[in-house]
């Protein structure tokens, strides 16, 4: 699964496991990410009554941006590491074999949909309660 990386890394090979264990974990949790929130959005298609009309906006633009999100993070793989000046990141994704324009603007895409996605919770329970409310 990380064989560009092998090949693209711009530091000493080997690899240092610490690097193959985070990116593999890294993969593993965005790619159950994008299963998880394509099967979200399927079953939203495919099987939510249509009476769900007004929620089901919120579970479809909570699903599309956790699949963005995952679909970001898993081009643009980083470690982060602390420094005097700040946080450092050293991208390891594929997004290295583009430019690091691609890999920068990955992670914002990232971060911000993240705060998207956490700024949906409240709604979504806002919402909920209205609805039992009625």
């Amino acid at each position: 699964m990380v064989w560009f990386l092998l090949d693209s890394a711009p530091f000493p090979h080997p690899m240092p496991i610490t690097d193959i264990i985070a990116i593999v974990v890294q993969l593993t949790i965005d790619g159950l990410g994008i299963l998880g929130n394509v099967g979200v959005l399927s079953a939203i298609y495919y099987r939510a009554p249509a009476n769900w009309s007004s929620y089901k906006i919120l579970l479809i633009n909570a699903a599309f941006v956790d699949l963005a999100s995952s679909l970001a993070s898993i081009m643009s793989i980083e470690r982060m590491i602390p420094a005097s000046f700040g946080t450092a990141f050293i991208f390891l994704g594929p997004c290295t074999l583009i430019s690091a324009l691609t890999c920068h603007t990955l992670h914002s895409i990232s971060m911000n949909f993240q705060v998207h996605s956490v700024s949906l919770v409240p709604v979504s329970f806002a919402y909920r309660l209205h609805i039992l409310k009625q």
